[in-house]
């Protein structure tokens, strides 16, 4: 794993940022016919873009890593009651855990 570089003094980043803005000014202000300026600026205000990022990198959208000591208490699909899955006696899925017995158990039905 790499180290994460140590936060820069926030005086640097502001003047960096201080002089994007400038360099983006000037460049909205000169006129078409000074296209050699113009491009002159464009690299200088991605030198300066590069350095920021540099000192302040992107955060990264990795999702949070949670630790599980202990594994979630599975009910049975039928009969609601938890399941011990230290036993041999449950089938489980992605979604659902059941006892062996409960699907063993012929389906009784009322009837009227």
């Amino acid at each position: 794993m790499a180290a994460k570089p140590a936060d820069p003094d926030l005086t640097i980043l502001s003047n960096l940022a201080d002089h994007a803005h400038k360099l983006l000014r000037e460049f909205v202000d000169q006129p078409l016919v000074t296209q050699e300026r113009g491009a002159e600026l464009l690299a200088e205000l991605e030198h300066v873009i590069l350095e920021f990022k540099r000192l302040r990198p992107p955060p990264t959208f990795k999702p949070e890593r949670r630790l599980r000591l202990v594994d979630p208490v599975r009910l049975c699909g039928v009969c609601s009651k938890p399941v011990d899955r230290r036993r041999s006696d449950y089938l489980e899925t992605v979604r659902a855990a059941y006892h062996i017995e409960c699907l063993d158990k012929p389906a009784t039905r009322e009837e009227n």
